[in-house]
């Protein structure tokens, strides 16, 4: 029997990797195909990963409780896209030089509140 795996990460506890590799390990007499997968949050930086060309680019960044920590996404440079978790999204915006701006060209902060006022993004 063919079986899909697509499963996402246990949070804390288990990669999306690791939960896929469970399946294949416990059913050795099927095919098992898997692929790694997250919803936007912890575990999508890996997922792309594993199913693109690119590398993982680890910046110092400032999160939005305005500590810093070591942040990271991944970049594909042949289409030049970046990919980079929810919860560390604010920090690489920040990274990558991205600014929100409201009406009146004021630079909001990088929060989820300020989401509504966004008028107009600067990425130059």
């Amino acid at each position: 029997m063919k079986i899909i795996a697509a499963i996402d990460s246990f949070k804390g506890s288990m990669t999306s990797e690791q939960a896929n590799q469970t399946v294949i390990d416990a059913l050795p007499h099927h095919e098992v195909v898997s692929f790694p997968f997250a919803d936007g949050g912890e575990g999508t930086v890996d997922a792309f990963v594993r199913a693109e060309k690119g590398e993982v680019i680890t910046r110092s960044i400032t999160g939005v409780n305005g500590q810093p920590y070591e942040g990271r996404w991944r970049w594909i440079e042949e289409n030049k896209t970046a990919v980079f978790e929810v919860a560390e999204g604010a920090g690489i915006i920040q990274a990558l030089g991205v600014s929100f701006k409201d009406k009146a060209g004021k630079t909001l902060p990088v929060l989820a509140v300020n989401l509504k006022a966004v008028e107009a993004i600067d990425a130059t």
